[in-house]
């Protein structure tokens, strides 16, 4: 027979929010999680900045090397052939629109080029005079060969057919042809053509067939440069 006495059931224990093992675990994971992040970004940051010094390192290495901008005698360069077309293109039009029937052949571009055309569109009919309607272009001629840089020299080839026998032997007395030709550099001389930049000249062929060629030529190759040398020892 039961007493009087009763046993009670003892009550469980009501965890905390503090003492949660859910939030422990959690804090664990977070705490984890942050160290690898701190992690990444101190190796991020390390390679970054070992990228840069190897770039500066680079870029202080070859900096002699590779060139930042267009150099002075690139720019030179370019300067020379553009003004060796710009006078191409100006003398063909001198003569293409002074003289349409005269032929003009561009030979070597911004070097060499051929104008063709009859004594008769520069002088008057079987004489050495020229005609006052050519004198704006042989003024042109002359201002077109005064141009251009110190580098280039223009130079101006007018010939000039004739009749002589043959090609090795010349003539004995001046004819007609001979005499344009002079007339043509006494011209062109009193306008002010550079004296170095212009030969006249005659060639066997047909009478009062006139060529006329212009070069363009790098002022330095054109000069004959002298350099000093020891005299030889003679034996005596």
């Amino acid at each position: 027979m039961m007493s009087g006495f009763q046993l009670s059931q003892p009550s469980p224990k009501k965890h905390s929010p503090g003492n949660s093992p859910e939030v422990a675990l959690f804090l664990a994971l977070y705490l984890l999680l942050l160290a690898f992040f701190i992690l990444l970004n101190a190796i991020s940051t390390f390679a970054t900045v070992k990228s840069q010094k190897v770039m500066d390192s680079l870029t202080s290495s070859f900096s002699d090397i590779i060139p930042t901008k267009v150099t002075g005698s690139l720019a030179s360069l370019e300067g020379e052939v553009i003004a060796s077309r710009d006078f191409q293109d100006e003398i063909a039009s001198l003569f293409q629109t002074a003289i349409p029937v005269a032929k003009v052949n561009i030979l070597q571009p911004g070097e060499l080029m051929q104008i063709s055309l009859r004594a008769e569109s520069l002088f008057l009919d079987n004489s050495t005079e020229i005609p006052a309607s050519r004198g704006a272009l042989m003024d042109r001629l002359v201002a077109a060969m005064s141009a251009g840089p110190d580098t280039l020299r223009y130079r101006m080839e007018f010939v000039i057919g004739t009749n002589y026998a043959t090609e090795e032997e010349l003539p004995t007395g001046e004819n007609l042809e001979m005499a344009r030709a002079g007339a043509f550099a006494r011209a062109m001389m009193e306008r002010g053509v550079p004296p170095m930049s212009l030969q006249v000249g005659f060639k066997h062929g047909e009478p009062g067939d006139v060529r006329i060629v212009f070069r363009v030529m790098d002022e330095n190759a054109t000069r004959v440069h002298f350099t000093d040398q020891a005299e030889p020892d003679v034996g005596q």
